[in-house]
């Protein structure tokens, strides 16, 4: 016999760390976040750096600044 059983799911499998993540780059523009992705992921800064024709330099100092922007949200939701 078949029995049809109701599976309930959790709210949500993402850890309290993920889930803050995801609100930050919910924030960031598509750009931004596949910018970041790929540098901090995938390991993609030179490849980048050809591609925009600048320096590793100046690849690293973007990511910096996108991180100190996902900092500030986070400082701002720490506070609110």
């Amino acid at each position: 016999k078949f029995v049809e059983q109701s599976v309930v799911m959790p709210a949500s499998y993402e850890t309290p760390e993920q889930e803050l993540l995801n609100d930050c780059l919910e924030k960031l523009s598509a750009d931004e976040a596949r910018f970041l992705r790929r540098v901090v992921k995938h390991g993609e800064a030179t490849k980048l750096a050809e591609e925009y024709h600048v320096s590793n330099k100046t690849i690293n100092a973007w990511k910096n600044k996108l991180i100190n922007k996902i900092k500030n949200f986070n400082k701002n939701f720490k506070r609110g």
